[in-house]
Order: C-alpha cells, then structure tokens, then sequence
C-alpha cells in the first residue's frame, strides 16, 4: 500500500461548520444502552477525551500522533492518515527495518471516516453498542 496521496486545499467556505477542535468520548449508541457489557462500561466510564482538529486548509491532527488530510464528503467526513508519530508510513518501516523488525501499525495508515451527527461527528455503525462522538470542544 503506498502511502496517501495529497489532496488539494479545501475552499475553507465550505467547510466553515466542520472545521475547528473536537474531544471524542466513546458512548452506547442510542437505543443499545442494555447491550453494554460491564467491562464496556467500565472502560467508557475511565476513557480521556480523544483530541481531533480539523483545520481549514484540509489538514487534521488526531490524538497528537497521527495526521494527515480530511474531506467534507457530504454525508461523512473522510481522513487519510499521512504520518504517525512524525513519520510517514515508508519512514516508520525503514526505521523498523533498521532495528531489525516489521512496522505492525501499518492499519493507522488506512482511510477512516466520520459521519456527521447533531452533536457532532460520530464513527459509523460497525455493529459494536459503543460509539465515539466528537463534539466540537469548548
């Protein structure tokens, strides 16, 4: 897989209710409350906030180690991951390569995306009772 291609720089315009801070929280999905597990519970109820920006010139920072290029695609907000921890894809295999290991976070480098919600932004159904919702922070 090669790494993600750049996209062109948004019309910021048009992106003027999307773009900003965000804190992720993971929660039950409506409706699913009674499918939780306890030791889902237990971990939504210690979880930290996840930091997301997205800013106007198509680029985003997610977690403060990965980032790369998002884009309003309408119906969902998609996010092509460009480096993890500071390096790009083929830059963390040569480095694994030169300790004499394989890069195992290569899925960080995997297109993902976000649906937007009235809340917020939301991860899409996956059949999981748990959600994360990224509220634009304050």
């Amino acid at each position: 897989m090669s790494p993600p291609r750049n996209l062109p720089a948004p019309d910021a315009s048009s992106y003027a209710i999307v773009v900003g801070r965000y804190r992720g929280q993971p929660e039950a999905r409506e409706g699913q409350e009674e499918a939780l597990s306890p030791t889902e519970r237990k971990t939504m109820a210690k979880a930290e906030a996840i930091p997301l920006e997205l800013l106007p010139d198509g680029r985003y920072e997610h977690r403060g180690c990965l980032d790369g290029t998002w884009r309003d695609e309408g119906e969902r907000v998609s996010f092509r991951p460009a480096r993890f921890m500071g390096k790009t894809r083929a830059e963390q295999e040569e480095a694994c390569a030169e300790r004499g290991s394989a890069f195992r976070f290569a899925f960080v480098f995997d297109e993902w995306w976000l649906l937007p919600c009235a809340d917020g932004l939301e991860t899409p159904p996956d059949g999981s009772p748990v959600r994360t919702l990224y509220r634009p922070a304050k």
